[in-house]
């Protein structure tokens, strides 16, 4: 019996050590399973930085697409404002011009179309003062070239405006003078002055010489002019809807000097 007793006592004992490795190697199991503090800190990180560059990615896109809307919004309007304006011209065009004079260059850009309707008009009907004139030229040469319909505005309008600075000029008629190459030049050396007359400006070359009080019609034909001055003349030119080189290298000597007063050299 005492044997017995000592073997019932023993047994837990051994079944405690065979056990123990066991629970041993279970907790050396999970410490190897258990990732490091640092590479655990590493992936919050990592997830976190993904995350946040998803959400300012996106952002950007929302930003980038609103930016694009209002820019088409703010298209439309102009076009809404363009073609107001336009309908205003026909009706008040001494008043839209002089709102016009008013505008910045890139506003006016967007108003082409109201000018072309203005200079479409009789100038004694319109009736424009020079200074408004004067105003709307200045801000023509700030105005980007490249803007639909600005040559042939432009020089629609230089036409208009100098038949409104300059009443003693001669009407549209039969010319004076035809500038050539196909005649002999009516003149030699110094081209000398001329007032009151219709001269056609249709090839050759011109110098040193001053038209006062004349109407200036430029044809397709370059003229080459040296020293020349123009004094309150009225300026015609053909309509094209792409002006040559030429017509638009006159409009801008044309717009710089003013109109009303121009001394063109070397151009043709």
């Amino acid at each position: 019996m005492d044997c017995l007793a000592e073997l019932d006592l023993l047994e837990p004992l051994v079944d405690a050590e065979m056990m123990a490795p066991k629970k041993a190697t279970a907790a050396k199991t999970n410490r190897d399973t258990k990732l490091p503090t640092w590479i655990q800190a590493i992936v919050v990180v990592a997830v976190a930085s993904a995350g946040f560059a998803f959400w300012c990615g996106q952002i950007s896109s929302d930003i980038g697409h609103l930016q694009k809307e209002v820019t088409r919004i703010d298209s439309r309007l102009d076009d809404i404002w363009s073609s107001v304006l336009t309908l205003r011209a026909a009706q008040a065009p001494r008043k839209v011009l002089q709102e016009l004079g008013a505008l910045q260059p890139k506003q006016l850009s967007s108003a082409l179309p109201a000018l072309q309707k203005i200079t479409e008009q009789p100038v004694a009907e319109v009736d424009p003062q020079p200074a408004t004139l004067q105003e709307v030229a200045g801000k023509l040469r700030l105005v980007d070239e490249t803007a639909p319909d600005y040559w042939p505005t432009v020089l629609r309008f230089i036409q208009f405006a100098s038949a409104g600075m300059s009443p003693d000029a001669p009407p549209a008629g039969i010319p004076n003078l035809i500038v050539t190459n196909s005649v002999i030049r009516p003149w030699k050396g110094a081209f000398g002055n001329m007032t009151g007359k219709v001269i056609v400006l249709d090839g050759d070359q011109i110098e040193d010489g001053t038209f006062e009080k004349c109407r200036i019609v430029f044809t397709g034909t370059p003229t080459t002019m040296r020293r020349i001055t123009f004094i309150n003349c009225i300026f015609e030119f053909p309509r094209q809807n792409q002006p040559t080189r030429y017509l638009m290298g006159i409009g801008r000597a044309l717009l710089a000097s003013g109109i009303q007063r121009a001394f063109i050299s070397s151009a043709s």
